[in-house]
C-alpha cells in the first residue's frame, strides 16, 4: 500500500466510524505504515468545526489521535 494523506472527508469517516470499509482500509494502513497522515489544512477544518460545535470531548479526542499521527506542516517558501 503506497503511503497517502487523509482529506477531511475519509479522516471524519474513519473518526466517526461511519464506513466499515474506511475503517477497515485505514486500520490496515496502520498496520503496515504505523500510523496515518494528513496535512495542516485538514487538522485546522476538522479543529474549527469541532470548536464552532464546542464539542470538547471530541476536540480532547481528536488532539489524542494526532498526537498518534502526523500532520505534514505548511510549507512557509513556495517549493523551486
Amino acid at each position: 500500500m503506497k503511503p497517502v494523506l487523509l482529506d477531511t472527508d475519509v479522516l471524519s469517516l474513519y473518526l466517526r466510524q461511519g464506513d466499515a470499509a474506511i475503517v477497515d482500509h485505514c486500520r490496515r494502513y496502520i498496520r503496515q505504515h504505523g500510523r496515518l497522515t494528513l496535512s495542516i489544512l485538514t487538522y485546522y477544518e476538522v479543529v474549527s468545526g469541532l470548536r464552532y460545535r464546542d464539542a470538547r470531548k471530541q476536540l480532547d479526542a481528536f488532539h489524542r489521535f494526532v498526537a498518534r499521527n502526523t500532520v505534514l506542516p505548511s510549507r512557509s517558501t513556495p517549493p523551486r
